[in-house]
């Protein structure tokens, strides 16, 4: 990479190597000796500090290293010396069929309290956000702009906290002069992207995607459609986050903003007992203690602290000052794995369910919490019927209008019957690749006669009986009638559920 005299690139921090970022990073001392000595009523107050402890891990130096990427590939293309890019901004007559071919994009998503956002805050804090060129640029460059999604997946709403977020930093009135409720979604979208381009903004971070599962209609696809556009138009790199539940986005509504993703996805579970970097970022947070004693990490602590946050870094951090907290209140002189435990149930009981779902490894306990699904659950092949439990489930939440819902009522109305019929509808969807309602219906008939099962209710099936039920439900025909006109056909016999 190289900088060719462009003012943008130039600006920015030099490229550092892996042990200057992870000087850059490590807080692993927030309370000094003399800390202790401190009444306990006034340690009580420093406790707080103890979220300043950071130790990068390997996860975050890798994600460090593709936000480096981001910004600076993202720069390669937009040179404010550039005659094409300076008409491009100031000519609006003037049109350029022009994709930017370095302009990535990166997902980060993972289960809640791992540290995706404080991550991205850290590593960002090492890029000045605002930098004034001056004459003959006069222009204000932004490295990068976070923002959350929408709460209800709108568009605009997306777009006014981009104004907010811009006014905030240079002072400006975007939010009042393009924001307002005159100006429609695709006028606000407009000047979304001359603003990206004018003020060269290096990555935008969009936190909280999951959010977009909230939306509906034109409103969400809207939203995804529009990362698109701006990092294909303007060339601005693109960072999405969110909790595992965003995996749903991403695989689905973002398949085709895939191809901008040069620099991949990222996917941050939590940690396991045994990885080395769980073990050590435990042993930085036990050594910054507020008590007369701090005794050596034991195997037995250990244990018990995954025990009770099950490698989420976040519950980690509160159980310890939590623990710390009750030692002092009681006059303690150290804390021990007993004290942990009780402090753990009496003091987290909101997150505790969450804790025991994940702990339990039951898919039927985990899928009653989407942000902690893991990215390979569904596919996993050892969990028996409780993964084709989770399908199941799946399938019943789609919305009305979806294939699933109308394969299975046109089911329904010839009269078959079966106790895995979500399932099989499931299956003929994602695994056979069936996107027309007469297509899953063959292939589900299919997969209930290859069962050759006791209750197995269809024969192979002719096409023009799907065309006459289909013709009869346009017609507005009762569910008994088209019942009555399989039956008379030989189509299908009294049955039970079972």
């Amino acid at each position: 990479m190289t900088k060719e005299s462009n003012p943008f690139l130039e600006s920015l921090p030099p490229i550092r190597n892996i042990n200057q970022v992870y000087e850059s990073l490590l807080k692993d001392k927030v309370f000094e000796i003399s800390d202790r000595q401190l009444p306990n009523e006034e340690k009580l107050h420093l406790l707080h500090k103890l979220k300043d402890v950071y130790l990068p891990t390997s996860r975050i130096l890798d994600l460090e290293k593709r936000i480096s990427l981001l910004i600076r590939t993202g720069y390669l293309e937009r040179n404010p010396h550039d005659k094409r890019e300076y008409e491009l901004l100031f000519h609006e007559g003037i049109l350029y069929n022009k994709g930017y071919k370095y302009s990535e994009s990166l997902s980060l998503i993972g289960i809640p309290g791992v540290g995706k956002s404080k991550a991205i805050e850290k590593i960002l804090s090492n890029y000045p956000q605002v930098i004034f060129h001056e004459n003959p640029i006069n222009r204000f460059q932004i490295p990068w702009l976070k923002i959350d999604c929408a709460h209800d997946s709108s568009l605009k709403t997306l777009c006014m906290n981009f104004f907010s977020e811009i006014d905030l930093l240079l002072g400006t009135n975007y939010l009042k002069d393009y924001g307002s409720k005159l100006f429609s979604t695709s006028a606000m979208v407009l000047n979304m992207k001359h603003l990206a381009r004018l003020h060269a903004i290096g990555v935008l971070v969009i936190d909280e995607i999951q959010y977009l599962l909230s939306g509906r209609g034109v409103n969400y696809e809207q939203v995804m459609n529009f990362f698109v556009s701006l990092s294909n138009s303007v060339g601005v790199p693109i960072l999405l986050v969110g909790t595992m539940k965003a995996k749903k986005v991403l695989q689905r509504d973002f398949r085709q903003a895939r191809r901008s993703c040069g620099l991949g996805d990222m996917v941050w579970e939590n940690f396991q007992p045994d990885d080395v970097e769980w073990k050590a970022l435990v042993e930085t947070l036990w050594n910054n203690q507020l008590l007369e004693e701090i005794p050596s990490l034991s195997e037995e602590i250990l244990h018990v602290l995954y025990d009770e946050t099950q490698g989420i870094v976040d519950i980690l951090v509160k159980l310890i000052s939590l623990t710390q907290m009750r030692a002092l209140d009681l006059g303690f002189k150290k804390i021990d794995g007993h004290l942990i435990k009780k402090v753990s149930k009496e003091d987290l009981q909101i997150v505790k369910p969450m804790i025991k779902a994940i702990k339990s490894k039951n898919p039927k306990e985990i899928i009653k919490y989407e942000d902690l699904v893991p990215m390979n659950f569904e596919r996993s092949t050892d969990q028996g019927r409780s993964s084709e439990a989770i399908k199941e489930k799946r399938v019943k939440s789609e919305k009305g209008g979806s294939l699933s819902k109308q394969a299975f009522y046109y089911l329904k109305d010839m009269g078959v019957k079966h106790h895995k019929i979500d399932i099989l509808i499931e299956n003929a969807i994602e695994e056979f690749a069936k996107d027309s309602v007469p297509d899953i219906v063959f292939k589900v008939l299919d997969l209930i006669n290859s069962e050759e099962m006791d209750s197995k209710t269809t024969k192979h099936v002719n096409p023009g009986v799907i065309d006459k039920v289909l013709e009869m439900k346009k017609d507005k025909k009762s569910k008994d009638e088209i019942h009555n006109f399989l039956k008379d056909i030989n189509f299908v016999k009294e049955i039970s559920n079972g």
